[in-house]
């Protein structure tokens, strides 16, 4: 929206009156993890745990997103609606979701990745001739 519209017309914010926000909380696995098996994982412990985010009524439905297929990771977001005094602090909040994947993924042996690189050598043609002179 340009900035002459809000000085020039009316502008309506849809969320003055609603105190709850959808917010996305990143997190990776490793490649060979089932995906039925990070979503289940991720929403169950979610119910049993005592994070604060809304589950009523069902358009605030929370749900595990696969974003991406990393270099080293395959990469999802957990999509939670959040209400009341969470929306305050976003990056506590954020801070309190990660802490809670960090914690279900470790419970059930689902491996959080991390950037790995192989390195092939190859040798020289130099040294390759210098090898077949002194097997003759």
């Amino acid at each position: 929206i340009p900035n002459s519209s809000f000085i020039q017309n009316n502008v309506i914010n849809w969320t003055l009156e609603n105190d709850i926000r959808r917010i996305h909380i990143p997190f990776s696995v490793a490649y060979g993890t089932p995906n039925e098996k990070v979503e289940e994982v991720i929403i169950e412990e979610l119910k049993l745990s005592n994070l604060n985010y809304v589950t009523k009524p069902a358009k605030y439905t929370t749900a595990v997103w696969m974003t991406s297929m990393g270099a080293s990771s395959v990469d999802y977001e957990l999509v939670v609606w959040v209400k009341g005094p969470s929306t305050l602090k976003p990056s506590g909040t954020k801070s309190d979701f990660l802490k809670f994947i960090y914690a279900a993924l470790n419970k059930h042996h689902i491996q959080i990745p991390f950037p790995q690189l192989d390195l092939h050598v190859k040798e020289t043609v130099q040294k390759q001739e210098d090898n077949d002179q002194k097997t003759m």
